[in-house]
């Protein structure tokens, strides 16, 4: 919302109004994918804003992941907010086998 209201990105905000003013070196900066396009419209898998941004196969979502197979995925357009909790003490299982079992169990069931 701030980069739609400010017409520019949050981390360009961020230099204008705090850092530049605070005389705060703020380069380099991080400028992975979430950064450098600042759109909540346009979904690329990474990490921003403390959170994955994980899209599912129909649908944007984005996770938080915790040790040993935890994940928390919201999948706004559903109105869902789908938890696994898993322990496993050799090979815990990976966001993409997560998020696979989703697309294939468990959205189908929300649509």
């Amino acid at each position: 919302m701030l980069a739609q209201a400010a017409g520019m990105s949050t981390l360009g905000y961020a230099r204008r109004e705090l850092f530049d003013p605070l005389g705060i070196n703020s380069q380099p900066a991080f400028e992975g994918p979430i950064a450098q396009r600042d759109s909540p419209e346009v979904v690329s898998r990474g990490y921003g804003y403390l959170r994955w941004v994980t899209p599912l196969a129909t649908h944007g979502s984005y996770s938080a992941s915790g040790r040993y197979g935890q994940l928390i995925t919201v999948v706004p357009d559903l109105q869902a907010v789908i938890v696994i909790s898993s322990r496993t003490l050799d090979d815990p299982p990976s966001i993409e086998d997560h998020l696979a079992m989703m697309d294939a169990a468990i959205v189908p069931g929300l649509s």
